[in-house]
């Protein structure tokens, strides 16, 4: 293999071979500024921490773990350690480690080559490693460790206002849209669930974006989004939507100042109006997954801000839809959480006026399919908090006409047994505690 050169930051040009090689502390120019230095020195313990993570993931007694539980926090913590103090110092030198970041990604990995094969040309007997298998779980690795670099760095992302992200904003957009065969693996492909966990880590990335750039974030989805919409459908292209839409699920909305909620409200009731146009199903409910991902932290807060009338615009062109759909079988595990949310982010009174009605519903599937009991039994758990101690009940004869019905329910007087069964305790708890 022919050496190749590279330039290290902060250092001379030096020749390389199979690995990213960083220049060894000892030959540091000492009369480089001190924060050059610690940089330095930084990087270059971080990179050899990251190839040894790299060959230990690729070892043979891991190869066939999923990389989550090889690369999980607390396992190494001198690399735990290096990672936390990137995030500290970069609120004043987030554009260096961004940049030096790509540099490591790019020289490690080959957009050509990182493709997603069919199961013959990935399979082997008598669990033989596959060539095209082994660079593929490398280069995911690479993307792990690379998607690490940028949660924790650009956390400080509002320390730096003219910083350009449009190369991250690619990086992961293009992610959402590449996975085209991966849509159509079957279970036994041995990378799948890793394809999986890199987009869940770029739409971790999007997040923490979206917390200092949220119109540029905003802007790049939509776009994204209409792009796909123009195209003729077919299953790849609903695949694709559904992945973008799943990459914004650690988008969070801003509670203030009232102009960033707004707005933020804003790109929801965008997203809204397309929930309602679309006919396809598993769309459809993605973005209803889109909106209690977003929708729950809000419904933990929120005060006046149910008085907003964009809020109130959101809830009253969601709700009759939404509330259809939780008496469809094919909708009713999606739309149930949904149906909560808007609930608790609805005014006092259009809460009173509505919640008894999907209350009776939860009570009517109490006793249905474990896993529908389960979200039913959430959703009653989420009404009577806000039922009774954001909104402290309606008069005392009311109010006790709804508890009492819900006490029967989980309680009934004839079994002995809670409904639902084999429900965690704690819930029943926490509902007679409120």
């Amino acid at each position: 293999m022919s050496d190749t050169v590279r330039r290290l930051p902060w250092g001379a040009e030096r020749h390389i071979r199979s690995t990213f090689t960083v220049e060894p502390t000892s030959s540091l120019d000492p009369t480089i500024k001190p924060g050059e230095y610690t940089l330095h020195v930084l990087l270059n313990q971080f990179f050899i921490a990251a190839e040894i993570r790299i060959a230990d993931v690729c070892s043979e007694n891991k190869q066939h773990l999923p990389l989550n539980q090889c690369l999980r926090r607390g396992d190494d913590v001198h690399f735990d350690q290096l990672l936390d103090v990137f995030q500290a110092i970069s609120e004043h030198s987030l554009p260096s480690l961004v940049r030096i970041a790509f540099e490591w990604f790019r020289y490690h990995i080959n957009e050509d080559q990182l493709k997603l094969r069919g199961t013959k040309s990935t399979t082997t007997t008598f669990g033989v490693k596959d060539n095209d298998w082994f660079e593929e779980r490398r280069q995911l690795t690479v993307h792990f460790i690379f998607c690490l670099i940028l949660i924790d760095v650009l956390k400080q992302l509002s320390f730096h206002p003219g910083f350009d992200i449009s190369n991250i904003e690619d990086q992961a957009f293009k992610w959402f849209r590449c996975n085209e065969k991966f849509n159509d693996m079957t279970s036994t492909q041995p990378n799948q669930i890793n394809y999986q966990t890199i987009c869940d880590l770029y739409a971790e990335v999007v997040g923490v974006l979206a917390q200092s750039r949220f119109l540029s974030i905003k802007r790049r989805f939509m776009l994204e989004l209409n792009s796909l919409r123009k195209e003729p459908a077919s299953p790849s292209v609903n695949a694709n939507i559904i992945n973008l839409n799943t990459g914004m699920r650690f988008f969070r909305v801003k509670m203030t100042p009232v102009e960033d909620f707004e707005a933020c409200f804003q790109f929801l009731l965008d997203l809204a109006n397309y929930f309602l146009e679309v006919r396809e199903r598993d769309i459809k409910n993605s973005l209803a997954n889109l909106f209690v991902e977003i929708l729950l932290p809000v419904a933990a807060v929120v005060k006046l801000e149910v008085n907003i009338p964009i809020v109130r615009n959101f809830v009253d062109l969601l709700y009759s839809h939404v509330f259809d759909l939780c008496s469809k079988n094919k909708h009713r595990l999606v739309m149930f959480p949904l149906m909560t949310c808007l609930l608790c982010i609805s005014q006092r009174q259009v809460f009173f006026t509505h919640w008894n009605k999907f209350m009776l519903l939860c009570l009517g599937n109490l006793r249905g399919e474990a896993k529908l009991a389960r979200i039913s039994l959430e959703s009653l758990y989420r009404l009577i908090w806000v039922y009774m101690v954001r909104f402290k009940g309606e008069n005392v004869k009311t109010t006790n006409q709804h508890l009492t019905c819900i006490v029967n329910s989980l309680f009934p007087k004839s079994f002995k047994a809670l409904t639902p069964k084999d429900i965690p305790l704690n819930i029943f708890v926490k509902i007679i505690h409120f």
